[in-house]
C-alpha cells in the first residue's frame, strides 16, 4: 500500500484527503509496493463528503512526474475492481494521479522584522516547499496584498512614520496555489531606527491548579465543603476558562494546566496572630463575619507560605519556566486578591504586590471563586482587572492624549462641581467609557460610551448592571439619604413627611477617588422605568414620586437638579416637574388617583422626550419634552406627606458605539459578537456573556485585525499593543510596550480527531466517505484521510 493524496474545494471550505490504497500492478508483481496515482482536485457541495468518480488519466508511455511509473505503450497508472473491491471493504478511497500542479506550497515560517526606517520595513522568513517548486512570496499588509516578492524577504515602502502595521506572507506555486499564511508581524516605521531586534511574544502558558476542598463540620455532621455549599466543578470552570480566553484572544493565548493539587484544608492566615480556619471552626467563623481580608496587616491568606510549601514546588517550577500563573480555588472567607502577582520585581495588578526574593521571575496568583453564583464570568472579571491595570499602569501612561471627549468631573453628587467637561484622553480611556457609571468619574461620558471595562458594561446604570435591573427595595442600605428618616420593610421604601424629602439610589460600595470619598450613583439617560408609588395624605400639596437624571442634589427643599413625576392624590394629578433649585412643573394631567391606594407608573425617557403611563394604561397619561437635563442618578422624593414605593425596575436604552470597534478581514472567522441583548436575564449567564463579549473586543491585532473607531473614522493604533503582555507579565520593562511584535503562529493548538467515519459504496467505480466535523480553536481547513 502506499499513501497518495488530493485536495478538493467546496464553497464551505478547502479539505485535504490522503488515502492509504494498494497498488494492483505492483500486486501483480509479487505484492511489491510501489506508489499509486495522486488524488486530484474534485467538487463536493458538503463539507466531509468525498465522493466522486474514478477517473483514468493516461501519460502516452511518458513517466508519470507524481509516481515515476513508465509504461511501454499507452497504459493507465492505476488500480483495477480487485483493489477498489479492497478498498470499498476498508471504507477509504483512492484515485488516479493528474499532470497539474494540485498541491499547495507549505506555510512561510518564522516572518520577523530585520530592519526599519520613517517609512519602510525590512521582512524575511523561512522558504516555503512545494512539489514542484515556489514561484514568490505575497506580501500582506493589514490581511491586503501589498507585492510580491521572489525569495523569502521583502522590503515594504511608502509606510507612515509611527504607524503600526500589521505583516503576513504567503507562498505561492506556478499554478497559483496558495500556502496559509504565515505568523503575523506588528512593525512600526520609525525614523533612525536601522537594525531591530522585535520582541516574540508567547502564546503557550502554563498554570498551577490549587483547589482547597476541606471537611467542615455542620449541623453536628463533618462534610465536604463542596458538597455543604454546593461548590461549582473546578473542572467545568477551568475548562469553560481556557476555552473563553482562547476564543477571546482568536487564538494567540492557550492556557493549560500543569499541576492540579487538591487539598484537604484551609490556607493559612497572612497574619499568623489571627484564627486558621479548620473543619471544626470555619462555618461557626463565617456566621460570625470573620474573613482573612478583614485581619490586621498584612490581610489576606499566607501567599508566602503557599509559594515555600514542598508540596507544591512552586519556586522551582516558577523559577524554571514550567509555571505562568498559579490559579487558587478556595472557600469564601480566604480573603485571596482576584489578581496579585509574586516574585523579585512584582508590581500591582489590582492586588498585592507580593515580594518574592526566592523567585527568579514573576508569577500571577489568580483568585478564583467556585460558589454556586460564580460562573466562569467572575474569573473572566479577575483577568479583566488585572487587564485594566496593566494597561491603564504600564502600557497607556505616556500615550498621546489624541481623543476629545465630554465626560464627568466628578460623580460625587454632594459636590458642586458634577459637571460634563471637554476633555482629552488617550485611547484607552476613550476605549473603556461608559454610559452612567464607573469606578473614574472621567469615563462616565453620556452619549459616547464605548466598550466598557470590568462589571462596568458601556450601556451600565450601575455597578454589575447588565442593563435589565431590577432593584430590591427591601434593604434601604442602596440609597444614599438627604433629607428624613427612610425606612424599608415589605418589599417597599418608605418616605417620611417633610417638606421635599429626597434619597437617590448609590452602588453603596464605598468606592473612592482623587477628589475625596464617593459612591458613584446608578444613573441613566435613557431608559424605562417602572415602580409603584402610594401617597398616604389628601392635602393638595401633598404628593410624592420619582426622581431621574439628577445631575446635583443637597439637603433642603428643591435643593437638588434633575426631573421628578409624582401623583398628588388631593389634585388628582400626575405631575412633570424639573427641579433647578425650585420645582418648576412641565407637564400635568388629571387621572382618578387615590389617597392610600397603590398606583403603577411607568416612565419612558428618550431624550428630551418623556412619556408617563399610569396604572397599565396603552396611551401615555403626559407625553412631553424637556432638554434641560441629559443624565444622572435617580431615587425617590415625596412632599408633605408620607409615602411608600415599591417594584422599581430599570431598564436602559443608553446609547452605545460598542459595535462599532472593529472591522473584521474577511476570513478572520471565530469571533462572536454579542450584543448587549444577550447579558440581559440570568444574573450569571450575563455576566458570562458580558465578558465574553469584553475579552473578544479587546484588540488582537496578532489575529489580523486592528482596533478601529468606525464611528468616529480612523484607527485606534495604540491600544492594538496590549495583548502580548497581560499573560506574559515578565515581558514588563520600563520601556513597553515595543513597537515591533512577531506573533507565533496562531493556530498552535492540533484540532480534535473526527469521529463516527464511515463509508459505503456507492456504485461499481464510486464510493463514499462521511465524518463528524472536527473542531479546532482556530477552525478546521482541511481533512486527511487515510
Amino acid at each position: 500500500m502506499a499513501a497518495a493524496s488530493t485536495s478538493f474545494a467546496s464553497e464551505r471550505t478547502r479539505v485535504r484527503l490522503a488515502a492509504v490504497v494498494v497498488d494492483p500492478v505492483a500486486m501483480a508483481e509479487g505484492g511489491k509496493r510501489r506508489p499509486s496515482g495522486h488524488l486530484g482536485h474534485f467538487p463536493t457541495e458538503y463539507q466531509g463528503v468525498a465522493a466522486t468518480r474514478f477517473r483514468q488519466d493516461t501519460h502516452g508511455g511518458q513517466p508519470c512526474r507524481r509516481c515515476a511509473m513508465r509504461s511501454s505503450r499507452s497504459t493507465q497508472c492505476g488500480f483495477g475492481m480487485a483493489a477498489l473491491r479492497w478498498l470499498v471493504a476498508a471504507a477509504t478511497a483512492a484515485f488516479f494521479c493528474h499532470a497539474a500542479d494540485l498541491g499547495r506550497p507549505t506555510r512561510p515560517l518564522n516572518l520577523t522584522l530585520t530592519a526599519k526606517t520613517a517609512t519602510t520595513v525590512t521582512l524575511a522568513w523561512d522558504p516555503s516547499t512545494d512539489d514542484v517548486g515556489v514561484v514568490g512570496y505575497e506580501v500582506l499588509r493589514d490581511g491586503s496584498p501589498v507585492g510580491m516578492a521572489p525569495a523569502n524577504g521583502f522590503v515594504a515602502t511608502g509606510l507612515t512614520p509611527d504607524r503600526k502595521y500589521t505583516f503576513r506572507v504567503r507562498a505561492r506555486d506556478a499554478a497559483g496555489n496558495g500556502s496559509d499564511a504565515s505568523n503575523a508581524v506588528l512593525a512600526t516605521p520609525m525614523a533612525g531606527a536601522g537594525t531591530v531586534e522585535p520582541v516574540r511574544v508567547r502564546t503557550q502558558f502554563h498554570a498551577l491548579v490549587l483547589n482547597y476542598d476541606p471537611m467542615v463540620v455542620a449541623d453536628g455532621v463533618r462534610v465536604r465543603a463542596a458538597t455543604r455549599f454546593g461548590y461549582r466543578s473546578v473542572d467545568q470552570l477551568v475548562a469553560q476558562y481556557i476555552r473563553l480566553m482562547r476564543l477571546a484572544s482568536g487564538g494567540q493565548v492557550e492556557w493549560s494546566v500543569s499541576d492540579r493539587y487538591d487539598l484537604d484544608g484551609f490556607p493559612a492566615p497572612a497574619d499568623l496572630g489571627q484564627p486558621t480556619f479548620t473543619a471544626e471552626n470555619y462555618v461557626g467563623l463565617r456566621a460570625t463575619g470573620y474573613d482573612y481580608w478583614n485581619n490586621p496587616s498584612p490581610r489576606g491568606p499566607d501567599y508566602l507560605g503557599i509559594i515555600n510549601d514542598a508540596r507544591f514546588e512552586i519556586r522551582r517550577k516558577v523559577n524554571a519556566g514550567e509555571v505562568d500563573a498559579i490559579w487558587v480555588f478556595a472557600p469564601p472567607g480566604t480573603g485571596f486578591w482576584e489578581t496579585a502577582m509574586a516574585g523579585p520585581t512584582a508590581f500591582y495588578i489590582n492586588g498585592g504586590p507580593i515580594i518574592t526574593p526566592e523567585l527568579t521571575r514573576n508569577v500571577v496568583f489568580y483568585g478564583f471563586g467556585k460558589e454556586g453564583h460564580q460562573g466562569v464570568g467572575f474569573m473572566c472579571e479577575n483577568t479583566g482587572h488585572m487587564t485594566e491595570v496593566l494597561i491603564r499602569d504600564r502600557i497607556a501612561p505616556d500615550w498621546p492624549r489624541n481623543r476629545s471627549t465630554r465626560s464627568f468631573a466628578t460623580l460625587n453628587l454632594d459636590n458642586p462641581n458634577r459637571l460634563l467637561v471637554t476633555r482629552a484622553v488617550n485611547e484607552w480611556s476613550y476605549f473603556t467609557q461608559t454610559e452612567a457609571t464607573a469606578w473614574d468619574p472621567s469615563l462616565v461620558a453620556p452619549g459616547n460610551s464605548q466598550v466598557g471595562f470590568s462589571h462596568f458594561p458601556p450601556t451600565a446604570l450601575s455597578n454589575y448592571d447588565w442593563s435589565t435591573v431590577t432593584y430590591n427595595l427591601e434593604n434601604a442600605g442602596g440609597f444614599r439619604v438627604y433629607d428624613g428618616s427612610w425606612s424599608a420593610g415589605n418589599r417597599e421604601f418608605h418616605a417620611p413627611y417633610g417638606a421635599g424629602v429626597k434619597a437617590l439610589l448609590f452602588d453603596g460600595f464605598g468606592m473612592s477617588d482623587n477628589l475625596g470619598g464617593y459612591q458613584p450613583p446608578a444613573a441613566f439617560s435613557d431608559a424605562d422605568v417602572e415602580w409603584t408609588a402610594r401617597v398616604t395624605r389628601g392635602e393638595a400639596d401633598a404628593h410624592a414620586g420619582f426622581l431621574f437624571r439628577v445631575s446635583r442634589c443637597q439637603a433642603g427643599l428643591n435643593r437638588i437638579k434633575g426631573c421628578y413625576v409624582g401623583i398628588n392624590p388631593g389634585r388628582g394629578t400626575i405631575v412633570l416637574a424639573r427641579l433647578d433649585d425650585g420645582f418648576v412643573p412641565i407637564a400635568e394631567a388629571s387621572r382618578p388617583i387615590g389617597t392610600d391606594t397603590t398606583h403603577h407608573l411607568r416612565l419612558e425617557a428618550r431624550g428630551s422626550r418623556l412619556k408617563v403611563y399610569l396604572d397599565g394604561a396603552l396611551e401615555p397619561a403626559i407625553d412631553a419634552t424637556d432638554g434641560a437635563n441629559v443624565t444622572g442618578a435617580f431615587g425617590f422624593a415625596s412632599y408633605f406627606t408620607e409615602a411608600h414605593f415599591g417594584e422599581l425596575g430599570v431598564v436602559a436604552h443608553a446609547a452605545s458605539r460598542s459595535d462599532d470597534w472593529y472591522a473584521y478581514p474577511g476570513g478572520a472567522g471565530g469571533v462572536r459578537d454579542l450584543s448587549p441583548l444577550d447579558w440581559n436575564g440570568d444574573r450569571d449567564v450575563a455576566m458570562d456573556g458580558f465578558y465574553a463579549w469584553w475579552y473578544e473586543h479587546l484588540p488582537k491585532n496578532g489575529g489580523g485585525h486592528h482596533a478601529t473607531d468606525l464611528a468616529g473614522g480612523g484607527e485606534m493604533p495604540m491600544i492594538d499593543t496590549w495583548w502580548p503582555y497581560i499573560f506574559d507579565i515578565n515581558r514588563f520593562t520600563s520601556t513597553c510596550p515595543f513597537p515591533d511584535i512577531v506573533f507565533p503562529a496562531e493556530d498552535v493548538t492540533p484540532p480534535a480527531a473526527p469521529d463516527r467515519v464511515s463509508g459505503i459504496a456507492l456504485g461499481a467505480s464510486r464510493i463514499g466517505i462521511s465524518w463528524s466535523e472536527a473542531t479546532d480553536n482556530v477552525g478546521v481547513t482541511r481533512y486527511e484521510v487515510y
